[in-house]
């Protein structure tokens, strides 16, 4: 993975994969592709964490389900918004991001009508194509993993059928920019001494290792 996998030259960003297919699989589709669906067992690398163990959990989920639904309806959505490079379904971002272009870290927008946030995904398993496996989906579940590094999709669904998801991302660019103390990466070197930029250097050359190891691992005890 640390030598396969698609980082930028800074370490703080993954590499856009833009040839990815939108195309949606069903599970026997996978299966010829020597995909294999695992049960979900809390590994690293991508982290199963599960649901909250309560009775009422699913009811819960019962009412998001319902909410976003609601929702849905009522977004106005473009059609860049509904049919993208991840699929056709409606998606719409909300928080604060930088890179793509930004000059400075900002806040994404969204009109009046579309503030209620909706991500509608068509699935019941999670497909992570890098690591070759496609994970079973409890509902009401939530899962972690290096989005930047990992590609991911979702298995089709039957035409009666709605599958809801919220998406939680910290864009790499964000650690970028605090760590350039607020400028671009161009007025960062520009302000740096000789020995500054040297020791710059070195940071960016490590910090992919570095970052590797901070990822969990997980006894088999």
């Amino acid at each position: 993975m640390a030598t396969d996998s698609r980082v930028a030259s800074t370490g703080f960003i993954g590499v856009n994969n833009r040839s990815k297919s939108s195309k949606v699989y069903s599970l026997s589709e996978l299966a010829k592709m020597g995909i294999r669906v695992v049960e979900w067992d809390g590994r690293a690398v991508v982290i199963c964490a599960g649901h909250p163990d309560d009775v009422q959990w699913d009811i819960l989920m019962d009412l998001a389900a319902d909410a976003i639904e609601v929702a849905r309806n009522k977004c106005s959505v473009s059609s860049s918004n509904s049919h993208h490079r991840w699929g056709d379904f409606i998606s719409l971002r909300c928080g604060v991001s930088y890179g793509g272009g930004q000059t400075a870290s900002s806040n994404l927008s969204n009109s009046t009508v579309n503030k209620i946030i909706v991500e509608w995904l068509n699935s019941l398993e999670l497909i992570l194509w890098e690591l070759g496996i496609a994970i079973e989906f409890p509902s009401g579940s939530s899962i972690l993993l290096p989005s930047a590094l990992i590609s991911r999709s979702n298995v089709s669904i039957a035409p009666h059928e709605r599958r809801y998801s919220f998406t939680q991302y910290t864009a790499g660019g964000l650690f970028r920019w605090v760590a350039y103390g607020g400028k671009t990466k161009a007025e960062y070197l520009a302000s740096l001494s000789p020995e500054g930029l040297a020791q710059y250097a070195q940071e960016e050359a490590a910090r992919w290792t570095e970052g590797l190891k901070k990822m969990p691992v997980i006894s088999k005890g």
